[in-house]
């Protein structure tokens, strides 16, 4: 929307406090997509897709990592489609794992508890992967530009 910021929680206050949604929207100069949900959800995914690019880079993360995905966010594909553009060179997995922090906790508890090597552990469970197709979004690397640009 020409870079201009909405705060989502004014907003959010905002409309509880209002009868008439087209109204809202026209007083506010709200931008229209967000009144389109499956518009809104389409730029929100390319929004934290992109924003996970940003934290996975500052993380170390490169073009060629294998990257996972969990949690709620493995039952997302917008989401990790737009993964599969923003990192080519990558594969995308899913995961089965439901608690991976939980899980991953329980595994560094034991670690330290009973101070044995971690790679004593690699067969005590297994993770199902599945990988996610790969698909091009043309104008990706655009809002990207545009995105960064912001930060």
């Amino acid at each position: 929307d020409k870079g201009k910021v909405y705060n989502i929680e004014k907003i959010k206050e905002e409309l509880k406090n209002t009868n008439n949604f087209d109204i809202y929207f026209k007083k506010k100069k709200l931008p229209e997509f967000l009144k389109n949900y499956e518009e809104a959800f389409a730029i929100l995914n390319c929004s934290l897709a992109v924003q996970s690019k940003v934290s996975l880079e500052r993380a170390g993360i490169t073009d060629k990592t294998d990257i996972y995905t969990e949690g709620g966010f493995r039952n997302n594909d917008t989401y990790n489609a737009l993964l599969t553009a923003i990192f080519p060179g990558s594969e995308i997995y899913l995961t089965s794992m439901k608690e991976a922090t939980a899980f991953g906790a329980a595994i560094l508890a034991k670690i330290a508890d009973e101070k044995i090597d971690p790679l004593k552990l690699k067969d005590s469970f297994s993770i199902e992967q599945i990988r996610v197709n790969k698909v091009s979004f043309g104008g990706i690397s655009g809002y990207i530009k545009e995105f960064l640009a912001r930060i």
